[in-house]
């Protein structure tokens, strides 16, 4: 992201301005489904195997799990989708990065600031 990005003024002492934006966990959200569609398809495969054994019990018990596993997956992917509308413009900004061209540059931003916390 640069200045024209940002749509402020800024001289040749500052190089580039990056946004970090807040993403509500969705990188976690995506993570998690990815384990739950994992085990999904291990408790498939278990699911089969207990059918082909003739084990209700574990018919039964795999199926309860499996259910659960599923809606677990649903709930992941809605709040995917919910976070997949939202564009970057939208979201609140946690931090910034400036890169700036001199050592001279980044000295006097720094200072200037550092003054303006206090006023």
């Amino acid at each position: 992201l640069t200045s024209r990005h940002l749509n402020i003024k800024v001289d040749k002492s500052v190089r580039e301005v990056v946004l970090v934006r807040d993403y509500d966990c969705s990188i976690q959200a995506f993570m998690t489904r990815g384990e739950v569609l994992l085990e999904i398809d291990n408790v498939r495969v278990h699911l089969q195997n207990a059918c082909a054994d003739g084990d209700e019990k574990e018919i039964k018990t795999l199926s309860k799990q499996l259910e659960k596993l599923n809606e677990q997956s649903e709930s992941c992917l809605h709040k995917l989708e919910e976070q997949g509308k939202l564009r970057d413009e939208w979201r609140d900004v946690c931090l910034a990065f400036v890169t700036f061209s001199t050592q001279q540059a980044r000295q006097k931003i720094l200072e200037e600031y550092r003054y303006s916390r206090y006023s």
